[in-house]
């Protein structure tokens, strides 16, 4: 059961989500597009954006901030996973994913949440999920999918990344995995704006 951000942060048991919570309530007001509605468990936080497509999800976790893609509720891609490991040592806490001449230390654990994952995720949204014009997601014989935000309508045809990875691909025997010219991709390219239709195409792999 959904329900708006008012009505559950009342009812919130772990420290994690109380603070997630306490940050969003200061940071709404700076969100480009904003979380509609929240569905909580004591290890989940889940939400979307108002008037964006439902094949977007954002899941917060303790050690955990990704936006998830779907179709027909199967799982796509992910468009930005942040994880934080958090560790405590001399100078502080800090993830202990991060290298260590890189890392970046906190002086508590709120102050590592907020600034390793929330405002990260804040970032994302204002820059690229609010610059993006459709959400293209593709798929090769049930195998491999992945997904990737459209600025231009120009480059809903382009390859990105994770297509150009697939055509990439070889077996252990150095062999490619994927046959040229044989192995085809479904395609398609869902506007964010969730009145709009969707267009659906096919493109062999050898086009990346």
């Amino acid at each position: 059961m959904s329900r708006p951000v008012s009505k559950i942060q009342t009812n919130i048991r772990p420290r994690f989500q109380r603070e997630f919570f306490r940050w969003l309530g200061e940071r709404k007001g700076d969100f480009a597009i904003r979380p509609h509605a929240i569905k909580r468990t004591d290890k989940e936080v889940e939400f979307g954006f108002a008037g964006l497509s439902s094949c977007l999800s954002v899941q917060v976790r303790l050690s955990e901030l990704s936006v998830s893609v779907t179709r027909d509720g199967v799982f796509m891609d992910y468009l930005i996973d942040i994880d934080l490991m958090l560790e405590r040592g001399a100078l502080g806490y800090f993830c202990g994913f991060c290298n260590q001449t890189e890392r970046d230390y906190f002086s508590t654990r709120e102050e590592a949440w907020r600034l390793h994952l929330f405002e990260p995720f804040l970032t994302w949204v204002n820059g690229q999920l609010a610059s993006a014009q459709w959400l293209r997601i593709f798929r090769s014989g049930g195998r491999s999918s992945g997904a990737s935000l459209i600025c231009d309508e120009a480059d809903i045809e382009r390859p990105d990344s994770g297509m150009q990875l697939l055509a990439r691909l070889k077996r252990l025997d150095g062999q490619p995995m994927f046959v040229p010219e044989g192995d085809e991709l479904e395609i398609w390219a869902i506007p964010l704006v969730c009145n709009e239709r969707p267009a659906h195409f096919h493109a062999r792999l050898s086009y990346v």
